[in-house]
């Protein structure tokens, strides 16, 4: 399963990576800096069986991201994870 990492920090991303690339069960990882861009990626038919996406965009924000996101064929089953 494809993931998806969104954090505006960097460190907090590259050690996400680290730790799911050891992981069983996930195959590409992709890490964006902002919601903005894992959206365009959803619109553009990437399909992800789940995103980690950092608490530092606030709940408000992340709850949209969330809600439009499941408005996606890509993202409508989805796992979406709260970091």
């Amino acid at each position: 399963m494809d993931a998806m990492i969104l954090s505006p920090d960097l460190e907090s991303r590259t050690r996400l990576r680290e730790l799911l690339s050891e992981a069983s069960g996930f195959g590409v990882i992709k890490i964006m800096s902002t919601l903005t861009e894992g959206l365009q990626r959803l619109f553009a038919g990437e399909h992800y069986g789940s995103f980690f996406i950092a608490s530092l965009f606030g709940y408000d924000v992340v709850r949209e991201f969330i809600r439009k996101s499941k408005e996606t064929k890509a993202g409508c089953d989805a796992a979406y994870v709260m970091t």
